[in-house]
């Protein structure tokens, strides 16, 4: 991301995001109780008030696992866009205490329309984390964002914690903050002329085009073989793949599995009952759920389809007409572990999903991943495990079985003996530290030269 001092003080990009228009509906703050956030959003969507829940992904970790979660910015609050009528509405809910009001006022405080269209274009559009800054933060300099994903984005460059950081003010909320590089501040700063932004940014171009080539040298003389990089080598594999290639197999309900089960017909009493303990159900240890009605169901080992054909039979005796059963894997998962940058268990929508497919979602291997090592952990209806090694460098992946998986597959990623033994300390850790002295001497040279 780069910085520049902005023109005018729009709120971002020209296409939706800059100054707020007139108008009869305002921004608040709605007072929620406590992990009711997104259940008074979808109440407010569904009697077509506007609204707006901060959230954000991030990776909790436990003990055993990490996984991506959807939590929220700013607990027990939900902005509502809203005239007054619609105000005193949103009022109406039971979940919802009052509004946020400023100090030594009795009526509710308005935020802004530059101000929402700012933090929710930060929020959209934004890749780092974002912090609530509760504390008073000196004003910054205002400063647009000219390049990446926040091109556009308006804000002020603050420091917190000795960090650089784009901030957007919130009335009484305090500073919606996101990380901003150290290096790129400097051209921000109130004193420096455009030509000079101009000539630092020449010479520190020319600086770090220098520095790339000389770190490329010392890096790639010590990496391995080009062969071992690229994934699903062999064209002439590839060609065959339309014709040799199976189908992809549904995924199959195991032990643990949870369940949706929706039954429905023309006549909703009808269907009423085989609903009334909600949609979802766990596989016990042998594979069956007791289901309303028709009690245990033996779902061990089937897929979606035949699982909503055996419903549909048992629900024979019941229901006259033929109902419609849908069935879906609620709890569909796989786990990618090791060398890749972003290890986690993954939620899969579609109930199915491939190997590379899985590791785009966990950002793909590192340097230090070893590609044609790669374990695949896959344990099946009887509670037996699989150990499979793929190659990814093999084309020959597209044609294993074991290319789709399966629910709570289990991929990891091996290190590279250059990760496994970067915490010894020996004679090849005193001859990096000496390269790395003759690089920064020839870089300090470099710089002097092209000055």
């Amino acid at each position: 991301m780069i910085l520049t001092k902005p023109k005018s003080i729009s709120a971002g990009p020209s296409d939706g995001t800059g100054e707020g228009v007139a108008h009869s509906k305002r921004w608040y703050v709605a007072l929620v109780r406590m992990h009711h956030e997104k259940k008074v959003a979808e109440r407010l969507d569904k009697i077509g008030i506007e609204n707006f829940v901060p959230v954000q992904q991030e990776i909790h970790q436990w003990s055993d696992r990490r996984k991506m979660v959807e939590s929220v910015l700013l607990p027990m609050m939900v902005f509502v866009h809203v005239n007054p009528k619609e105000r005193k509405e949103v009022l109406s809910f039971s979940t919802v205490s009052r509004y946020m009001v400023m100090r030594g006022e009795s009526s509710p405080a308005v935020i802004p329309d530059e101000q929402m269209a700012r933090f929710r274009f930060m929020l959209d559009y934004s890749e780092e984390a974002i912090c609530m800054n509760s504390s008073p933060l000196a004003r910054g300099e205002k400063v647009r964002v000219v390049k990446g994903p926040l091109t556009g984005l308006v804000g002020e460059l603050v420091n917190v914690d000795g960090k650089s950081k784009i901030a957007v003010r919130l009335n009484m909320l305090g500073c919606a903050c996101v990380n901003m590089p150290m290096v790129m501040s400097r051209l921000s700063a109130r004193k420096t002329s455009t030509r000079h932004h101009l000539s630092t940014n020449y010479m520190n171009m020319k600086f770090s085009c220098a520095f790339a080539l000389i770190f490329s040298f010392f890096f790639f003389s010590a990496c391995q073989s080009y062969k071992k990089v690229p994934y699903l080598q062999d064209a002439e594999v590839l060609k065959q793949v339309n014709t040799q290639v199976s189908p992809v197999q549904d995924a199959r309900l195991i032990p643990g599995d949870e369940v949706s089960i929706l039954v429905s017909t023309s006549d909703p009493v009808v269907s009423q009952p085989f609903n009334a303990q909600g949609s979802t159900f766990l596989l016990d240890d042998q594979g069956n759920i007791n289901y309303p009605v028709l009690g245990k169901l033996p779902l061990n080992g089937l897929t979606s389809r035949e699982a909503e054909n055996l419903i549909t039979d048992r629900l024979k005796s019941y229901v006259k007409e033929r109902p419609t059963v849908v069935v879906r894997m609620s709890g569909f998962k796989v786990s990618v572990l090791g060398e890749v940058a972003s290890p986690g268990v993954y939620p899969v929508v579609n109930e199915q999903i491939n190997v590379l497919e899985a590791l785009a979602m966990a950002g793909d291997l590192t340097i230090y991943g070893v590609r044609d090592n790669v374990k695949l952990i896959r344990e099946d209806k009887n509670g037996h495990k699989q150990f499979v090694t793929l190659n990814l460098n093999d084309a020959d992946l597209l044609l294993s079985p074991y290319y789709q998986l399966q629910q709570n597959d289990i991929l990891y990623v091996t290190p590279n003996k250059t990760k496994a033994q970067s915490a010894d300390i020996g004679t090849s850790t005193t001859m990096w530290i000496s390269g790395f002295s003759i690089l920064v001497s020839i870089a300090s040279l470099l710089v002097n030269i092209l000055r």
